[in-house]
């Protein structure tokens, strides 16, 4: 409406007539009957093709100042900041949305935002209840997919993924859903199959190169996987999962030192990757960097956990640490209860803590030293 109204003052200021001041009138009318919401169940893609919609984030914002209550504004600014990933904006303009007006496309952008902020139960029970009320919007069934696949419940993806591609045969997104689920599933021949096809219809889905280049690192098949990691990165420069699998591609190729370099330069951008951490963390146990190992490698708990326990438990031996080595070794077990390299190593903490604790067995042993070292030189004088 602000822009309708700027627009009519300018018309005053150069005409003063009759016919000027119908034209104003015409401008309000027009202005209030654009900014009409949503009927209840209109498909978002005619709500957003409408024309008086072609506007700038800078009016929205200048929309929503001049009334807090303009709930089409609040629900494109949530939608604008959503795509941006900016989830704390769009929930709180979603929900400035839903304060004025209850439209079913309102609901839908809430359990978006819902889902992007994890809340996984609350996007699957409100994104349901859209679809028992009648609402058979394409973006609710997308959503649901979605929701099933991140919850690995296989049968129900399936369900709405057979709803999208009755809906829409030649959709994007389905290649990627059937690649996702047959990951879910442990078919990853035909996951690999499906990813492959999402590249080539959708070839800016990041996830579809995530994916791919992972399954491809962990068959072993370094030559395709260094070919969707560098087509990935060309497309995602910025992208860490893709360099991640880079550098472990690198690493696999024998070039440690340089694959360590990459890690350090993504670690420089973000120090909260579990896999970067543990990579760090097992190159300077290599190196008998103990102090820099373990900075790492706790930094990395909760990836790859018998792993990480082990490696922990490695360094804490290695600097007389038994008490900690021990637990640590205690952990690892909970992942690997046959090991026996594990099994040796908490006897021996226990030995070396028992031994620390024990005077008598400490004399004992100084006495089996003498003992040694005066038949040592017996023999020594015998000779």
């Amino acid at each position: 409406m602000t822009l309708y109204i700027k627009f009519s003052t300018k018309f005053v200021n150069k005409n003063t007539g009759f016919l000027s001041l119908w034209f104003i009138v015409f401008l309000v009318f027009l202005s209030t009957s654009c900014s009409n919401p949503l009927r209840k169940g209109e498909r978002i893609e005619d709500f957003n093709s409408q024309k008086f919609l072609d506007i700038s984030f800078l009016d929205l914002q200048e929309r929503v100042e001049d009334d807090d209550g303009d709930h089409v504004a609040q629900y494109l600014l949530a939608e604008y900041y959503l795509e941006r990933e900016e989830i704390p904006l769009a929930w709180y303009h979603v929900n400035e949305a839903l304060k004025s007006e209850e439209f079913d496309n309102y609901f839908l952008m809430k359990a978006k935002v819902l889902f992007a902020r994890k809340e996984f139960d609350e996007a699957k029970q409100l994104a349901k209840s859209l679809e028992v009320s009648g609402f058979k919007h394409i973006d609710n069934y997308k959503l649901l997919t979605e929701i099933y696949l991140t919850a690995q419940e296989t049968d129900s993806s399936n369900h709405y993924i057979s709803i999208l591609k009755r809906t829409k045969k030649d959709l994007k997104e389905i290649s990627y859903y059937n690649g996702v689920n047959y990951l879910n599933a442990g078919d990853t021949l035909s996951a690999v199959k499906e990813f492959y096809s999402t590249i080539a219809k959708w070839p800016n889905n990041l996830n579809a190169y995530q994916h791919l280049s992972s399954i491809l690192l962990g068959l072993g098949d370094r030559i395709n996987a260094y070919e969707v990691v560098k087509k990935g990165i060309t497309q995602f420069p910025k992208n860490n999962e893709l360099k991640v699998n880079q550098a472990m591609l690198i690493k696999q190729d024998g070039y440690i030192d340089s694959a360590v370099v990459l890690f350090r330069q993504i670690y420089a951008g973000n120090d909260r990757l579990l896999n970067v951490n543990f990579e760090l963390g097992d190159y300077y146990l290599n190196k008998f960097k103990y102090d820099s190992a373990l900075f790492f490698l706790e930094k990395s708990v909760g990836y790859a956990m018998d792993n990480v326990s082990l490696k922990i438990a490695d360094v804490y031996f290695s600097q007389y640490k038994n008490d900690l080595a021990l637990l640590y070794y205690e952990k690892a077990l909970v992942y690997d209860k046959e090991s026996p390299y594990i099994d040796k190593q908490i006897s021996r903490c226990k030995w070396r803590i028992n031994y620390r604790n024990n005077p008598n067995l400490q004399l004992q042993n100084q006495g089996s030293t003498d003992s040694t070292n005066s038949t040592t030189q017996k023999r020594d004088t015998i000779q």
